[in-house]
């Protein structure tokens, strides 16, 4: 092979590569800024949407308020707040309140000095705690959030897998067990204002 072949097989050869690194490239840019986009919709969409009605807004509170009070909770305190952090991190209430049955019992079987009646960030030996209540359901749905897409957080079988590993069917199963209680509750008609 002579020198002029060689180089023009070098050069053909280098010019392929660059196409194809160039290709690689902008298409991946492509795919990532595609990717960025979705994702950053599909978060933006899966945010719970505050409910806007103030009487949707009570008639919520006062079906969480009854169903806690029947498993004598004492969450009833905190419901406001419970409320507030869920929405504002893009998490269902319910799925909070049935989260902490599942975990602590609606609040009554759990290291009291951790204020983590959730069981976030709780591994063996392991206790994450919080400065407070609200702290510790703001942290849960925030993570549960970010962590999770809406499509998980509404896939319960889906999420059981990633935030209880150990026994997910189980606790899949006494989530949407509690999902459908607080669903069927009759709202704590003392709790409604009435506009007479």
């Amino acid at each position: 092979m002579g020198e002029k072949s060689m180089k023009k097989t070098f050069i053909k050869s280098t010019l392929i590569i660059l196409t194809l690194f160039a290709f690689v490239f902008t298409s991946g840019t492509r795919v990532s800024k595609t990717w960025a986009k979705e994702t950053e919709m599909s978060q933006s969409a899966s945010k719970e949407k505050p409910i806007t009605s103030n009487d949707e807004n009570e008639m919520r509170k006062s079906k969480l308020v009854s169903f806690l009070k029947k498993h004598q909770s004492p969450f009833i305190e905190e419901i406001d707040e419970i409320i507030s952090v869920s929405q504002n991190c893009g998490v269902k209430p319910e799925l909070m309140i049935a989260i902490s049955g599942v975990e602590s019992t609606f609040g009554q079987n759990y290291p009291v000095w951790s204020n983590n009646p959730l069981g976030w960030g709780i591994y063996g030996n392991q206790i994450l705690s919080f400065p407070s209540l609200g702290k510790a359901f703001e942290a849960a749905a925030c993570g549960i959030a970010q962590k999770y897409p809406a499509d998980i957080q509404e896939n319960i079988e889906r999420l059981g897998v990633i935030y209880n590993g150990v026994t997910p069917t189980a606790w899949s199963s006494k989530i949407r067990f509690f999902l459908k209680k607080i669903e069927e509750s009759s709202p704590n008609v003392s709790s409604l204002a009435l506009d007479i």
